[in-house]
């Protein structure tokens, strides 16, 4: 049934009239042909065990649809919506009640999206919804603005839907080529297992914001070190690269001077309003304040994770036996 379902979405996507004879306007045609096949992957990655499988047709799909490689750089956003179940409904299943067509969930959230980011991609997934949504790789802070606003929206229809609602969602990191559409669906997995064990209900949690948390859940490896410090210091070492400024070494001064910004200044020997302008950039690109709460651990822990490689090089530089001499 799944590799039905499946082979149905591309032939849909691909040959709108041949499972349909009805003579409908093109922009009808085309809304109802992008709903109707992610609509069939999505039943058909429920239905299947060959995850990779169905993740193929669903990349295949999107990419089709809305042609990503020229309209991107995108995110996925993954939501994941909860209830207690009703004792007068103790039959019913929540895939039947939220995900299909008819239920008052989903296009719900297809029209959500519609009026949030101008785009109904939106599929059925796993526990919940994954949506694609255009990404400001520049402006990670717009970005989470965005994912707020929906996650607003849809935590309120689904109270519609049925009292004491509980709407968890996560964002990946920007992909801008089919190759990483793949990726990106990793990412906003790993982002919304994580705001489901701790509990963050009450803003988006985006994959950049994870922090010392991939460290803590996947370990510790040379490669987890260097995906931790790529995402969480990639958007300034970029922005230093392209534009001929020197964000990480401010940030970097910033830390050591315990967040005081006319210590930083000092040391940094700029100006004042030199510096105001090099960490409001700094806020903008991370997506946040790095002097609070969970970004400042893992902005700090980023740093140190970056100097490890020198400071092993300089350890076993002094003598044969990596010992100073």
């Amino acid at each position: 049934m799944c590799h039905y379902h499946i082979l149905r979405a591309e032939l849909l996507l691909r040959c709108p009239k041949a499972l349909s004879t009805e003579r409908v306007p093109v922009r009808v045609e085309t809304e109802e042909r992008r709903v109707h096949a992610l609509m069939q992957v999505g039943r058909a990655m429920a239905s299947t065990a060959d995850y990779e499988q169905a993740l193929a047709a669903l990349i295949r799909t999107i990419s089709e649809l809305l042609n990503v490689e020229s309209a991107g750089p995108w995110r996925f956003a993954q939501v994941h919506a909860s209830w207690r179940r009703s004792a007068s409904h103790p039959s019913a299943r929540w895939r039947d009640e939220v995900q299909v067509p008819q239920a008052r969930l989903y296009p719900a959230v297809q029209r959500i999206c519609l009026q949030v980011v101008g785009a109904a991609a939106v599929v059925p997934w796993r526990s919940g919804f994954l949506m694609l949504l255009p990404a400001t790789p520049e402006n990670l802070a717009r970005d989470l603005d965005v994912a707020a606003d929906l996650l607003d929206r849809v935590h309120a229809a689904a109270e519609h839907v049925g009292p004491g609602a509980r709407v968890h969602l996560a964002v990946s990191s920007p992909v801008r080529t089919t190759r990483e559409l793949g990726h990106g669906l990793h990412e906003a997995e790993q982002a919304l297992e994580l705001a489901r064990r701790l509990n963050i209900a009450d803003r988006p949690l985006a994959f950049e914001h994870l922090g010392v948390y991939r460290i803590l859940l996947d370990g510790g490896g040379s490669q987890h070190r260097h995906d931790f410090v790529e995402d969480a210091l990639g958007p300034l070492g970029r922005y230093d690269v392209e534009h001929g400024t020197a964000l990480v070494t401010t940030l970097r001064a910033y830390v050591e001077a315990d967040y005081n910004a006319k210590e930083t200044a000092r040391r940094l020997y700029v100006h004042p309003n030199t510096l105001t302008y090099r960490l409001r950039a700094i806020r903008r690109l991370l997506g946040g304040d790095p002097a609070r709460g969970d970004l400042r651990l893992t902005v700090e822990l980023a740093l140190k994770l970056k100097d490890l490689p020198r400071l092993s090089a300089a350890s076993g530089a002094g003598g044969p036996n990596g010992r100073p001499e």
